[in-house]
């Protein structure tokens, strides 16, 4: 299995406000994964930003009901989890955290989860 983890930061003090993904390496990435046919993948999300967590993100293009989500660790973790079951598939991710005192959501831009054909 693949398994890829995300931090994230979100600074909502600008309009639109800028989600920043980092890698393993905390380098700053656009947050997009690529999966091979037949091949599972596990995606974690783990916000760094204070006062806001994760609500129910917002998928789509997901037409084969290849993903699913676990938000968990106090609303501080998302996992997403992918089989891609076509060989092409171009999923949307909009990760949506919320203010813990005002309730104000915010939608990042689209992380893509992308599916290829197998590896030969």
């Amino acid at each position: 299995m693949k398994k890829i983890k995300f931090g994230t930061t979100v600074d909502t003090s600008i309009v639109p406000p800028i989600f920043t993904f980092y890698n393993e390496d905390n380098q700053a990435t656009n947050g997009n994964v690529t999966v091979y046919h037949g091949e599972k993948a596990s995606i974690d999300y783990t916000l760094d930003t204070p006062g806001y967590y994760f609500v129910v993100p917002a998928i789509t293009n997901n037409f084969n009901q290849d993903v699913e989500y676990v938000i968990s660790e106090k609303a501080q973790k998302l996992s997403i989890s992918f089989t891609p079951s076509a060989d092409y598939e171009d999923i949307g991710l909009q990760l949506i955290i919320q203010h813990i005192c005002t309730g104000q959501k915010y939608a990042s831009p689209d992380p893509k989860i992308k599916a290829k054909p197998g590896r030969t």
